[in-house]
């Protein structure tokens, strides 16, 4: 849970884990720390996000048979994250209609999206990632440290569907392909890895607009998935938020 703020183009959104959104995990809760800033101007849209997780539960069929669930305290990760856009018809398309709310889109429209991101990630734990009596299930075995770079290109499209100038659904995806280069650490020994990986940034939004009020739900997040040279299987992450917002609007700039 957590508050969010916007003036002018900069949206900025703070979450932090509470002990009262987890009730049966008192004892041994996951301390996180959610940072997201985004930046709509007219024909770019700029995203920073910043993360930190500490303390996880793992999940898997290799943890079926424990009574309890396994907590892992020494657990931590960090993501950074900045993604920059530009949209070929900021005339017409309004991502600050969806999405911040001082806009006004009255009719249809949408835009490609062309750019770049760049993401740096670091994982690691005291011991083992994997605990050792499961290890013999994951390929990732003796691995404590995990870090990573991603930089690279991106194309997308986004489109806002407007019904009788007020009611609206704007959808948004971009898909890029990074360059990432990554190392798994095992016993103070580096393990280092070049490849090409996806990432994607989407966003989502619905609801009613006019001259002086929105009443809306918006949808932000990005996903990207990372190689190491354990397993053929790659690493996932995600972050993103939900907002559902009732704002008054003053002198607001029509589309």
């Amino acid at each position: 849970m957590g508050i969010g703020a916007t003036y002018r183009r900069f949206s900025f959104n703070v979450a932090y884990g509470f002990n009262f959104l987890n009730p049966n995990h008192q004892k041994d809760k996951t301390t996180s720390l959610d940072l997201q800033l985004h930046m709509y101007r007219r024909k770019w849209i700029i995203d920073a996000l910043g993360i930190y997780y500490k303390g996880f539960y793992p999940k898997s069929s290799a943890f079926d048979n424990l009574n309890s669930d396994y907590y892992r305290p020494d657990a931590k990760m960090n993501l950074f994250s900045l993604a920059a856009y530009r949209f070929t018809n900021g005339e017409r398309f309004s991502y600050r209609a969806a999405m911040v709310q001082d806009e006004w889109q009255k009719k249809s429209a949408g835009s490609f999206l062309f750019g770049g991101q760049a993401s740096y990630g670091i994982m690691k734990a005291d011991s083992a990632i994997v605990p050792k009596f499961v290890q013999n299930g994951f390929a990732q075995a003796g691995i404590n440290k995990i870090n990573f770079l991603t930089v690279g290109p991106g194309v997308g499209y986004a489109y806002t569907v407007v019904i009788k100038k007020h009611f609206f659904v704007t959808g948004s995806l971009i898909g890029s392909l990074g360059l990432n280069f990554s190392s798994e650490q095992k016993l103070n020994v580096k393990n280092d890895r070049v490849a090409v990986n996806p990432a994607t940034i989407y966003k989502a939004s619905i609801g009613y607009n006019s001259n002086t009020w929105n009443i809306s739900a918006n949808w932000a997040g990005n996903a990207m998935w990372v190689q190491g040279i354990s397993s053929t299987e790659r690493y996932f992450l995600a972050t993103g938020n939900y907002r559902v917002i009732l704002a008054k609007k003053i002198n607001i700039k029509k589309h």
